[in-house]
């Protein structure tokens, strides 16, 4: 019998390892190549020439990628290259982080932005919103490495409803695998080219949530019984995710506070009140209330909303993990859900403060900036800036201390709009005509549960029914109040949009030329100088430089006018009052230089004819 040959250990070895090298140069040569590179996160702001950076529209597509809906964040804006005087702070978290439905100029982090602005003049702040909705702890996760490295100073979470049906959920139908481990390593190899490239050949799109509806396209196991399996993957996920984000944001060496997670009680009955008991329980609650006793009805609500099935509002074990995790990382915690339930006549959380079964209201999104702007003062966060004193705000205030003056401020200048509020409503409307709330089979249309009565309800109404953007709806209300001589209102849309769009010229222009329009001079100087101050542009420098000119001011008019036409030559109205400028200066060499090419361009505009006649007589 022939001797089997043995061969050297190394063999082996090299055989072993010789499938692993040859992926390992697929690898190399796909991502030589470009192929799969993962885009980045935060992307230039259009039209600020790379000066500042957004989140990418496209983010939520590596989770949702053939569904159709696309949520994206509030669309914040920050400085590419972070000005060291300024104290940048990112918020985390879902569709409650977002503002939904106030989106985008309803959100907490709005409220919070602003108050510290009135109570920190002196400081720069840039409160930057990652909320999606959808998306849960998973996204948190993907978010942070390129988050940290923008510099933040501090770091707001507010998150955990999503953890059972958002991307990757416990309970999602955008899953990865069947426990949060899974999950965890399917992520991580994910980004491997390799394994994109055999998704693309050989990967299924089943899936994917086809619908657009975003609750009921999200949710697969549609009910999960308390303890169940499904149910502990939801508390492990948390527990193993916020451990993760918390410890890896504290080991850079930012600050982090977490809020503690609220839903309604007393006004949202369980979605599925047939099973566990939830309905009995919950209407127990209801007698006991009616009864004024608050204390023993809380527990009930409470256990109510426990049983039920459908996960839309986080367990109570969600808020026992953030304070434990939090406690371990040295994380600070604010109790949104007890002071939201503070604020409620009762002490327990209702429409009061929220507007549907998670999500607050205007009232509770400005409660909750509240409550992290305390919990950053309480902290030390904010003890190196000077804030304005009581001393300061009572001036010309009775005696009204500094913070009730900042929220009387804060509600007077808010920049918020009825039309806001209304599209909010239709928001709602969509969601609480369909499933889950509506579980009849015959999905109600906005429009069925609120009819439109007016004009600001059918532009509300074609916002929520994605017909226009946000933008285009403000402008076409502000048209609406000019077309009533409505200066103030008209002007308060245009703020809005101002506010969300602070870095653009583009809307305090459209504002400016609508009061022009209406004759109300000295208010559209006002807003062409914040333009200007902002970037001078042609629009600016041409109407600053007419305004000059009317108030008999043509040196003023003259060195405007002429930056103007360095933006645009080919402006006619500009070079005629740019003439009228010169004339008036004696320059009229140049003034036949001007009016000479306003005719050029147009032979026909009204007086430039006879104004070049005259000048031929000097």
């Amino acid at each position: 019998m022939e001797k089997k040959k043995r061969y050297p250990l190394y063999f082996y070895f090299i055989t072993v390892l010789i499938p692993f090298l040859l992926l390992a140069l697929v690898e190399v040569g796909l991502r030589l190549g470009g192929f799969g590179a993962i885009p980045p996160i935060f992307v230039p702001v259009p039209e600020t020439d790379g000066k500042y950076l957004m989140m990418d529209h496209n983010f939520s597509k590596r989770y949702l990628k053939n569904a159709g809906f696309n949520p994206t964040t509030i669309d914040d804006v920050f400085l590419k290259d972070k000005d060291p005087e300024t104290f940048r702070i990112f918020v985390l978290g879902e569709s409650s982080a977002a503002g939904f439905p106030f989106e985008p100029v309803g959100a907490f982090s709005r409220f919070l932005s602003f108050k510290l602005k009135l109570l920190y003049p002196a400081k720069k702040f840039e409160v930057v919103n990652l909320g999606i909705a959808a998306l849960n702890s998973y996204a948190i996760l993907d978010i942070l490495d390129e988050m940290l490295a923008q510099k933040p100073d501090l770091v707001l979470i507010y998150a955990g409803h999503n953890e059972y049906y958002g991307a990757f959920g416990a309970a999602s139908m955008v899953a990865l695998g069947e426990s949060p481990g899974a999950t965890r390593f399917f992520r991580t190899i994910g980004n491997l080219r390799i394994f994109q490239l055999l998704s693309s050949i050989f990967g299924s799109d089943a899936s994917e949530p086809k619908g657009t509806q975003l609750m009921e396209a999200l949710a697969k196991d549609k009910l999960v019984p308390k303890g169940s399996e499904v149910f502990n993957a939801g508390i492990d996920q948390f527990n193993e995710n916020l451990s993760e984000i918390f410890g890896k944001i504290r080991s850079a060496g930012i600050p982090v506070i977490a809020g503690t997670l609220a839903s309604n009680l007393l006004d949202q009955p369980p979605f599925y009140p047939e099973f566990d008991g939830a309905g009995e329980v919950y209407k127990k609650g209801q007698q006991l209330y009616s009864e004024g006793k608050f204390s023993e009805a809380f527990t009930e609500f409470e256990k109510a909303k426990e049983l039920d099935e459908l996960r839309f509002r986080a367990p109570v074990e969600f808020n026992s993990i953030i304070r434990k995790t939090a406690e371990k990382e040295g994380v600070p915690v604010v109790a949104v859900d007890s002071m939201l339930a503070t604020a409620c006549s009762h002490g327990v959380i209702g429409k009061e403060v929220m507007i549907d079964h998670l999500h607050p209201n205007l009232f509770g999104y400005k409660l909750m900036a509240d409550l992290f702007l305390k919990g950053m003062e309480n902290n030390g966060f904010l003890k190196d800036f000077q804030k304005v004193t009581d001393e300061d705000k009572q001036e010309n205030q009775g005696t009204a201390d500094a913070g009730s003056v900042a929220d009387s401020l804060l509600w007077q200048q808010f920049p918020f709009t009825r039309l806001d509020s209304t599209i909010a409503l239709y928001r709602i409307a969509a969601l609480q005509g369909q499933w889950p709330y509506n579980r009849s089979g015959k999905p109600k249309s906005p429009e069925e549960i609120r009819k439109p009565t007016d004009k600001i309800d059918s532009v509300a109404l074609s916002v929520s029914k994605g017909k226009i953007d946000w933008f285009a709806a403000h402008t076409e209300v502000a048209d609406y109040y000019k077309g009533l001589g409505q200066a103030d209102r008209l002007e308060k849309e245009y703020r809005v949009l101002i506010s969300q769009s602070f870095f653009l010229p583009k809307y305090y222009d459209l504002l400016a030329n609508n009061l022009l329009e209406m004759g109300m001079y000295d208010r559209a100087k006002a807003v062409l100088e914040e333009s200007y101050a902002l970037k001078p542009g042609a629009f600016s420098t041409k109407w600053l430089g007419t305004l000059a000119l009317k108030d008999e001011n043509p040196q003023k008019a003259k060195d405007l006018l002429s930056e103007s036409i360095n933006y645009n030559g080919d402006d006619t109205q500009t070079l005629y009052n740019l003439t009228g400028a010169c004339l008036s200066l004696k320059d009229y060499s140049s003034a036949k230089t001007y009016i000479n090419r306003c005719l050029a361009l147009d032979p026909k505009y009204p007086g430039a004819a006879e104004l070049q006649k005259q000048l031929q007589n000097f």
